[in-house]
């Protein structure tokens, strides 16, 4: 029996008048049941063609982002996200963004996020942001420190635009254990892709240093259970 998309259109239309976005479609999300299966999954198409495009054409200019914190474990621009606590009322950077954030945030995402995961517990989204690697940026390969818990955390990175050999420009990809050099899976294309993974799962997650003129830019976003939320 031929399976079942698991994923229906999602999208967020504001009365406010911001700009309409929407996820793909569940013809092509519907891989992504293999997150089920070994705890992480790649989206080949992550937003509808037409909000990834509008993306592509208002991504912020990097006066918008932060430089790289002291962190030996990462260094890429990062912008003020949101949170499940901290919801801005107007939009930020751009109206896109704002809609795209609240696309992300909204309780049918959530949903869809629990029904991929198939372990029944009921998440909101937990925090949201974008980030850009650029060249000698990087990501240790690690796991994350809230893989504690109720076990409820999933993660996502899409990808907006990227140049190719995605894993040299920034391109997250899961590894085998916390070396460059025993990878996984790494993501095909970083133009409207995806990688979505359960923090319980026993694998490593990074990219190496991004080579001169690779980049990277991606949405990061996370969810969990309200009680973790409310605990982070």
């Amino acid at each position: 029996m031929k399976q079942q998309p698991a994923i229906l259109r999602i999208s967020h239309r504001p009365s406010s008048g911001l700009p309409f976005v929407s996820l793909s479609s569940g013809e092509k999300l519907d891989t992504v049941h293999n997150l089920k299966k070994q705890g992480w999954a790649y989206i080949p198409e992550f937003f509808s063609s037409d909000t990834h495009q509008t993306l592509l054409n208002v991504w912020p200019k990097l006066c918008f982002f932060n430089p790289p914190q002291l962190d030996l474990a990462k260094s890429y621009d990062t912008t003020h996200g949101w949170s499940h606590k901290h919801r801005p009322t107007l939009p930020f950077i751009s109206p896109v963004v704002y809609s795209v954030f609240n696309l992300l945030f909204n309780q049918e995402t959530a949903q869809l996020v629990t029904h991929l995961v198939g372990d029944g517990i009921p998440r909101v989204g937990a925090n949201v942001s974008l980030s850009w690697a650029r060249h000698h940026h990087y990501l240790l390969p690690h796991r994350d420190s809230n893989s504690e818990g109720d076990g409820s955390w999933i993660n996502f990175i899409i990808f907006v635009d990227g140049k190719e050999e995605p894993i040299s420009s920034g391109g997250t990809s899961i590894f085998r254990t916390n070396r460059y050099n025993e990878v996984i899976f790494s993501p095909l294309s970083l133009r409207n892709t995806a990688i979505c993974y359960d923090t319980r799962g026993s694998f490593y997650h990074g990219f190496p240093p991004v080579r001169w003129g690779g980049f990277s830019k991606r949405i990061i976003c996370n969810f969990a259970s309200y009680e973790e939320v409310s605990r982070s």
